[in-house]
């Protein structure tokens, strides 16, 4: 009896130790902070005024950009953690500790019932295995105190790390204010490019009116996997917006298989442009169907890294795409396999909830060069009638940016229930200093309103050497 009941003892406490771990790397997971995951909550608590999935916030934070290092150490800010199907989930602001303290309090429990339990089953008196079993508990005590240790010092972690990020994005503000006119006057007409194949007429908003009605998210909010891993980067002083969406849709579906690549978007200008490949031209701009189409016909992997062909952030005046390009840009590495048109928002959120990301030319208004990560055209909800509609930025012809989520906008944001449901998490080439990060949630009205009169382009697959 006294021997099995030290064997069932041990059992006991092992798995109880086991159950505490596990539990404790869910806490892990749900808390760990990395720049993504501070993207997708920055944005979503200038949507709700909360973190996803969570009770509103009686007590309301700066916003990011008023944020010092004193009040990341006063609030916790927690973030969005992506899994398999981009679901985020989040751990309230401030609560981060009471969550690990809960956590904590519900092992304490389970082990007094299953300890009580299993000593009504075995008790015979014998002092001797009285005193293993206190001894067991002792164990436990010791090792919740050191796991208690350990949360506090990663939340600590934390908490630099949100302050840290929140500082870099200030300091790329600062820069990207100074050079918002580079970035309007390297807007570009793709009129001009071989756009046959995807041109189309844009019907009226309320000629779609009933299509739309059809539209429905996966989720509240929904990512395309690994969409925000891949770091913000910046077009510089070029008209190469396009080159750096299409590249980056290409490094998406490259993470999705395991490999994290820096794509080179000199090689892909300069592939979108066959009439600059072998002498220099002066038309500014490209369109990423030509450079798809290029690619394909290759028949082999033909974009290099950017280690191999590096952009060049400066023009070189009346040769666009810098031709010859260098012996390095030879050494390609993936080759684009297949991409589709398509016409509609419908089809967008079904190509995000693929985890396809969705490129998209659009013309920009005012608002956009200097949003704070949300542009939605909309008055605010206490109808200010000082707040006027965004008027067209008579410099921009056009933009080429990539839709990689989507967020449901509250009621209170929403131009319209039909045409307004949603905005969508859009990557710039920009910079950091850029809305938030480097990225906007432009609504759906804002981009049916503003969308230029090409095909959305959804990149389906690429091959990888």
């Amino acid at each position: 009896m006294r021997f099995f009941f030290k064997k069932s003892n041990l059992l006991f406490v092992c798995s109880l130790t086991f159950i505490i771990i596990m539990n404790f790397s869910l806490v892990f997971a749900k808390e760990r902070i990395d720049n993504e995951k501070i993207i997708f909550d920055t944005i979503w608590y200038k949507l709700y005024g909360k973190y996803p999935d969570q009770p509103d916030q009686t007590k309301q934070p700066k916003q990011p950009n008023q944020l010092n290092q004193s009040t990341i150490n006063d609030n916790t800010t927690k973030t969005a953690t992506s899994t398999s199907t981009s679901k985020a989930t989040a751990i309230p602001q401030g609560q981060g500790e009471k969550y690990v303290s809960d956590a904590l309090e519900k092992n304490r429990q389970l082990l007094k019932e299953r300890y009580l339990k299993q000593k009504r089953i075995n008790m015979d008196g014998d002092e001797e295995q009285q005193q293993t079993n206190t001894d067991s508990e002792n164990d436990y005590k010791s090792f919740s105190q050191k796991m208690h240790q350990k949360v506090n010092n990663d939340l600590n972690k934390w908490k630099e790390d949100v302050a840290q990020t929140y500082e870099r994005w200030a300091e790329e503000r600062n820069k990207f204010l100074k050079r918002i006119d580079t970035y309007k006057n390297n807007s570009v007409d793709f009129k001009q490019f071989d756009l046959k194949k995807d041109l189309k007429v844009i019907s009226k908003p309320k000629e779609q009116a009933k299509e739309q009605q059809k539209e429905k998210p996966k989720e509240k909010y929904y990512v395309v996997t690994g969409a925000l891993a891949i770091p913000v980067r910046d077009q510089g002083n070029r008209s190469t917006c396009s080159a750096f969406m299409a590249v980056r849709a290409m490094e998406i579906l490259a993470y999705q298989r395991g490999y994290k690549y820096d794509l080179s978007e000199q090689y892909f200008y300069w592939a979108s442009r066959k009439d600059c490949q072998e002498s220099p031209c002066t038309l500014k701009g490209s369109w990423v169907t030509p450079g798809f189409d290029f690619s394909k016909e290759q028949g082999s992997y033909d974009i290099p890294l950017e280690s191999s062909c590096p952009y060049v952030t400066n023009p070189l005046q009346g040769n666009e795409t810098q031709t010859p390009l260098q012996d390095g840009c030879k050494k390609g590495i993936v080759g684009v396999v297949d991409y589709k048109l398509v016409d509609n928002l419908e089809d967008v959120v079904s190509s995000i909830n693929e985890d396809k990301p969705v490129m998209v030319g659009l013309r920009l208004t005012e608002d956009f060069y200097s949003n704070d990560g949300l542009v939605l055209s909309v008055k605010n909800k206490k109808n200010d009638p000082t707040t006027t509609a965004p008027k067209m930025d008579q410099h921009a012809k056009g933009h080429a940016m990539l839709l990689i989520g989507y967020m449901q906008l509250p009621e209170d944001k929403r131009k319209d229930d039909i045409q307004d449901k949603y905005c969508f998490l859009t990557a710039n080439s920009w910079g950091e200093g850029f809305g938030s990060g480097g990225y906007v949630c432009l609504s759906q009205k804002w981009i049916t309103n503003n969308r230029l009169n090409n095909s959305f382009v959804v990149l389906n697959s690429i091959q990888i050497k």
